[in-house]
């Protein structure tokens, strides 16, 4: 065969000294059909020749070991043709199973005689079809020496992780079992196999970006108008560090807040840390590696906003994510944090960063979803005392409270009552039968009490918790008929009236107030007390 020409499985290099461009083709033919490269050819299709030396196939090969992902293993061959040397890469496409195959990050694919570059929807569409759920951190590298790989500074951050864990058992391991057994590496048949998940966490910086190009995260504080940031930082290095820096910078200036109760103190956040602490491990495991861009962490004066990249998966919405089965992108890399003790159980996290934020007094998380992103936000607001302080008080004494039931009473925080269908919808448990049974064990145990057939409001006790002991009397309905008898029922639970408490309990006027108390001294209903006179701000009224 004496005349060659280029086209989707044949590509013609004059010399091996263009082998960064052959690389790509052999990228290309890998995620297509397959192909073959001739180095000693001219495009034109006449046979040159290339000098070949054991040095030079040791190059090449070297070059295909290191620089693919996932590896391919083509063959290499010497042919002559018209009585010159020509080194043929053949990649067949039976042996190319593992696709999209990147070249030093970048994934190429073939249009005709030309190789280019996928593009980001190419890539992802090539990965789907493949295997929809395939775990990125899962993959492996192969490493000669595990010291040029990994940080040992990393790995200390790792182990005074597991020290502050009580993760004995890693204690008195050498670094290689260490390693092993968190299923950061592998080994067969004597050889190392650094998973993607290792990479991630104590891999140096150098070969994080070699492997994992996308991997960045960037942080961002704004100005007063959430529009230009005062402080940014991107970050490409180890999870660990990442997660370390950021909380750093979020801890700066984030108010805190103290309660007393009984003998114990409770700490309060502006921004509840194990909340954003874990959403951002969140972002970290729901990652898709595949798409090339950031995860963002926006810090804003009311907000804290965390943009990951990477829809969600399955059937999974804003809508049904507190109690839908968490499905997981990256599977491995939760199981590593888990192991590690970052997390409690993989997947689970949407349930801490509810608490959390919702046992604060504040709004509950919000996600908003996109194709290939999701962003949560969690709200600061104005801390709420009360709310948090009856919280801590009640889980002190009794069991924790689910989240359904932190959801209901948040909502009842700053609403008259609630609906069968309007809990069931906020819960997302989408299953009225079990709302209805979640809103009558909280009656039984007196936190709730129905106000109509369907409807569910706080209970006395509980808005005495709340000190919120004026708006339970006002939200019984005001019928001017039954004032006296609402007046009398305060009295009873709280021992006394004043005329500014007549004032918000009836809806009055100070001027009202005082002649409608005057009126029931008169007949006898009710009895000054305090200080002399009807004008003095301490004085009250007690029953006769």
């Amino acid at each position: 065969m004496n005349n060659f020409n280029e086209g989707e499985n044949i590509e013609l290099k004059k010399t091996t000294a263009e082998k960064e461009a052959a690389m790509q083709d052999l990228c290309a033919f890998a995620n297509k059909n397959g192909g073959k490269i001739y180095f000693g050819i001219d495009p034109s299709g006449k046979i040159l020749g290339q000098q070949i030396s054991d040095n030079t196939l040791r190059h090449i090969s070297d070059l295909i070991n290191s620089s693919f992902d996932p590896k391919i293993y083509p063959l290499l061959n010497i042919e002559t043709l018209n009585n010159k040397k020509v080194l043929v890469i053949d990649i067949p496409n039976e042996i190319c199973s593992d696709k999209p195959y990147r070249y030093k990050g970048i994934a190429y694919k073939r249009v005709g005689s030309e190789s280019q570059k996928m593009s980001r929807n190419e890539e992802i569409q090539m990965w789907q079809a493949k295997t929809p759920m395939k775990d990125y951190t899962a993959l492996t590298i192969e490493v000669d020496r595990l010291e040029n790989y990994i940080d040992i500074l990393e790995v200390e951050k790792l182990k005074n992780i597991l020290k502050s864990q009580n993760k004995t058992q890693y204690s008195e391991i050498s670094l290689e079992d260490l390693i092993i057994s968190l299923d950061l590496c592998k080994k067969e048949n004597g050889k190392f196999f650094l998973t993607y998940a290792g990479i991630l966490i104590i891999g140096k910086a150098e070969i994080i970006q070699k492997f994992i190009p996308g991997h960045e995260v960037i942080y961002q504080e704004f100005d007063e108008d959430d529009v230009k940031y005062v402080k940014r930082e991107d970050f490409k290095g180890s999870f660990i560090s990442i997660l370390e820096k950021i909380t750093e910078y979020i801890q700066v200036n984030n108010k805190f807040f103290q309660i007393k109760i009984g003998l114990f103190r409770f700490d309060f956040q502006q921004f509840p840390l194990a909340a954003i602490r874990e959403a951002i491990l969140n972002a970290f495991i729901h990652r898709d590696f595949i798409l090339q861009s950031p995860i963002y962490i926006n810090k804003y004066k009311d907000r804290v906003e965390i943009k990951n990249i990477g829809g969600f998966l399955g059937n999974i919405t804003p809508g049904n994510i507190i109690h839908h089965q968490s499905i997981l992108r990256n599977e491995l890399l939760a199981k590593v944090f888990q192991k590690i003790g970052l997390v409690e159980r993989g997947g689970f996290g949407v349930d801490i960063i509810y608490r959390e934020m919702l046992s604060n007094g504040k709004m509950p998380p919000e996600y908003t979803a996109y194709p290939d992103s999701i962003i949560l936000t969690l709200y600061d607001q104005s801390f709420d005392e009360y709310f948090a302080k009856f919280v801590a008080s009640y889980e002190k004494k009794n069991s924790k409270f689910s989240i359904d039931e932190l959801i209901i009473l948040s909502y009842l925080r700053k609403k008259k009552d609630i609906s069968l269908k309007e809990a069931d919808k906020l819960t997302q448990r989408l299953n009225l039968n079990r709302t209805s049974l979640i809103l009558e064990d909280m009656v039984k145990r007196c936190l709730l009490e129905r106000s109509s057939r369907t409807f569910y409001k706080l209970s006395y006790s509980t808005y005495q918790q709340l000190e919120k002991t004026i708006d339970y009397f006002r939200d019984r309905g005001i019928d001017k008929r039954k004032y006296k008898e609402i007046l009398i029922d305060f009295i009873n639970d709280n021992g006394k009236i004043t005329n500014s408490q007549t004032q918000q309990l009836l809806g009055m006027s100070v001027d009202q107030a005082k002649r409608y108390l005057q009126a029931l001294v008169k007949s006898k209903v009710l009895r000054l007390e305090g200080a002399k006179g009807m004008h003095r701000k301490d004085s009250y009224y007690v029953l006769v």
